[in-house]
C-alpha cells in the first residue's frame, strides 16, 4: 500500500499528527525550472505549510521577488519538528552566459551567475541564509552545536571586498547588472563579472536533491542551437544534438552537483553514514507542441532514463535498495519519471506547460516515496551493522 505522504504533511501542519520519521527534520531540494518552483508552491498550498521566497544568497529579495527566486515551503508539527522543501532555479545546460537576452531575463537578480555549474555553487549560501530565517530547527537538529550561527560568524567566511565588474556582453557595460547592496555584504566577482559565493563552513545539507534540465534547453536550441529548420520535424536529425546535450547535462549539472553534495557537512548520528542522494527527473509533455515538440521532449527523457538504466552502477548510479553506501564515484541514485506518470493527462496543465496542483502533487508523492525508501534502507543498513 502506497503511503499518502501529502496527507501526512497535511495532518502534521494542522496539528493532528506528528511528522513520521522519513519526513521529520528532513529537507528536499529541487534544482530546476518553473515547474519545480510551482511544485513547491502547490505543495505548500495543499498541506497548509508556510511559503516564503528568498534570493539566491538566502536573503529576502531586493527590491522584490522575481520568477527565479528560491521558494521555501516549511511544515511544522506540534513537537518542534519540521519538513522543508526548497527549490532553486537554473536556466538549463545549453544556456550561454554571454547572451544579452539572458541578462535581460535575470535583471532582478543582478550579479548572480546564469550558468548552472556556477549557479549551484550558491546552494550552501542559499540554504544557510534561508535556514537562519525560515527553518532554524534544521540547524539545531543536525549540527550538534547551537544552530547555523549569526551571519559573519562561523556560518559564513566572508571573502575580500567585491571588485568592480569587468565589461560584459561583448563590451556592453555592466552598470545595469550591479547587484543591489546588502548590509554587511562584501563579495568578490569572477572574470565574467558574476558574484562569487562566500565560503560556507556549515549549512543544513539536504536529505534528497532532485535536478533536471529540459525546457530551457529546447528554447535555447530554437533560438541559437539549431540552424536546420527540419530539426523539429525529422527525428533523424536529433541524435547528435541529444548526445551533445547529454554530455552537457552530465558535465555542467550532474557532476558539479554531485561534487557539491559530496562536500556537504554530514549530519550527527545515524544519518552521517549516508551521502546526499541525487535524483534526476524527467519532463512531462506540454500542450505547446510548436515550442516544445513532443518527440524532442520524449527523446530527452529517454536519454535520461538510459543514463540511469544502462550505465554501470560503479560509474554512474547510486545503488537502490542495497542497504549499503554508494561507490565513491557514483553520481546519482535514479530517475523520478514524472513524464511517465503524467503521460496523456493533458488536463493537468493550466497554461500549456505548467501543471495544476494535481500534476505537481504527483511529483511530490514520487519524491517522498523515495525519501521513505531511503529511510528504510538506512534502518536496514544500521540493523546489519549492529
Amino acid at each position: 500500500i502506497q503511503t499518502d505522504h501529502v496527507g501526512l504533511l497535511k495532518s502534521a501542519a494542522s496539528g493532528g499528527a506528528w511528522l513520521p520519521p522519513h519526513l521529520r527534520n528532513r529537507l528536499v531540494l529541487a534544482f530546476g525550472d518553473s515547474n519545480d518552483r510551482n511544485t513547491n508552491d502547490h505543495l505548500c498550498e495543499e498541506v497548509g505549510g508556510t511559503s516564503t521566497i528568498v534570493d539566491i544568497d538566502g536573503s529576502d529579495p531586493i527590491p522584490n521577488s522575481c520568477h527565479q527566486n528560491a521558494h521555501v515551503c516549511t511544515v511544522r508539527d506540534g513537537t518542534g519538528a519540521v519538513f522543508v522543501w526548497v527549490n532553486m532555479f537554473h536556466f538549463g545546460v545549453e544556456m550561454a552566459s554571454n547572451r544579452r537576452n539572458v541578462y535581460d531575463a535575470v535583471s532582478c537578480e543582478r550579479g548572480f551567475p546564469v550558468d548552472p555549474d556556477k549557479r549551484l555553487e550558491w546552494i550552501p549560501t542559499m540554504l544557510l541564509g534561508a535556514a537562519r530565517s525560515h527553518f532554524p530547527e534544521l540547524c539545531n537538529a543536525r549540527d550538534g552545536r547551537s544552530g547555523c550561527g549569526a551571519e559573519g560568524s562561523r556560518g559564513l567566511s566572508r571573502r575580500s571586498p567585491r571588485r568592480s565588474a569587468p565589461p560584459l556582453n561583448n563590451g556592453a557595460g555592466s552598470d545595469d547588472l550591479t547587484p543591489p547592496s546588502r548590509p554587511g555584504q562584501s563579495l568578490e566577482v569572477d572574470e565574467s563579472g558574476f558574484l562569487i559565493p562566500p565560503a560556507v563552513d556549515y549549512y543544513p545539507a539536504p536529505d534528497l536533491v532532485i535536478t533536471q534540465s529540459s525546457l530551457w534547453d529546447i528554447r535555447e536550441w530554437q533560438a541559437y542551437g539549431t540552424s536546420d529548420d527540419e530539426s523539429w520535424d525529422d527525428i533523424a536529425a536529433m541524435p547528435g544534438l541529444l548526445q551533445s546535450w547529454l554530455e552537457k547535462y552530465v558535465r555542467r549539472l550532474v557532476r558539479p552537483l554531485r561534487a557539491l553534495l559530496d562536500s556537504a557537512p554530514r549530519a550527527v548520528g545515524p544519518q552521517s553514514r549516508r551521502r546526499v542522494p541525487l535524483m534526476l527527473r524527467t519532463c512531462p509533455m506540454t500542450a505547446m507542441a510548436h515550442q516544445f515538440p513532443p518527440h524532442v521532449v520524449e527523446s530527452m527523457n529517454q536519454a535520461v532514463r538510459d543514463l540511469a538504466a544502462f550505465a554501470s552502477d560503479e560509474q554512474w548510479r547510486y545503488p537502490r535498495g542495497t542497504g549499503r553506501p554508494a561507490a565513491a564515484d557514483s553520481l546519482f541514485r535514479g530517475v523520478l519519471d514524472w513524464a511517465r506518470i503524467l503521460r496523456g493527462v493533458d488536463s493537468l496543465e493550466f497554461d500549456g506547460f505548467h501543471h495544476v496542483i494535481r500534476g505537481s502533487l504527483a511529483l511530490v508523492q514520487m519524491t517522498l516515496s523515495e525519501l521513505e525508501l531511503l529511510d528504510f534502507e538506512q534502518s536496514q543498513a544500521l540493523g546489519m551493522t549492529d
